[in-house]
């Protein structure tokens, strides 16, 4: 009897796992998806990058290198439930920016030459990035860390 049991929990839980893994590619928002096939007990949902912000060009748009003549610019982002963001500004050349409006998230000290901005919760994140240097070329890489602690994506910001 005890064998039988152990077979029949055994079948259970199998089957428990291929539904879990087959319903996160079936096209449908459905268990405890938070988008279809994303979030929940399936992979993390992807971030968006809007174009344009709050304050401006968003800087996290796109993956080319940016030129930007703009003094005021959003690092703006979508992240939805279950997924993380962190992002990294490093300076390249010229001098540091500054930020205010940041909601929603972490903000390291600036400390060489790098600064972090951590997301909390799901939503929306928007900060104002201020160019402090209006004289000369900033040079910046910005590094994007999605759902974890591996970068995923990188590029490069060209104050003017």
């Amino acid at each position: 009897m005890n064998y039988l049991n152990l077979i029949l929990i055994l079948l259970v839980l199998a089957s428990c796992n291929k539904g879990t893994s087959e319903t996160c590619n079936d096209g449908l928002k459905n268990q405890d998806e938070v988008e279809i096939d994303c979030g929940g007990t399936c992979v993390a949902c992807a971030i968006e990058y809007p174009e344009i912000g709050a304050y401006g060009t968003n800087i996290l748009f796109g993956v080319d290198t940016l030129i930007l003549n703009e003094e005021n610019s959003s690092m703006r982002a979508t992240i939805l439930e279950g997924s993380s963001l962190k992002i990294e500004l490093m300076l390249i050349s010229g001098e540091v920016w500054f930020y205010e409006n940041e909601q929603n998230c972490t903000v390291s000290s600036f400390y060489d030459n790098r600064q972090t901005f951590t997301n909390l919760n799901n939503g929306t994140l928007d900060i104002e990035l201020h160019n402090a240097n209006t004289l000369n070329i900033d040079t910046i890489l910005i590094r994007y860390f999605e759902n974890g602690n591996n970068e995923t994506m990188r590029k490069v910001l060209i104050r003017e």
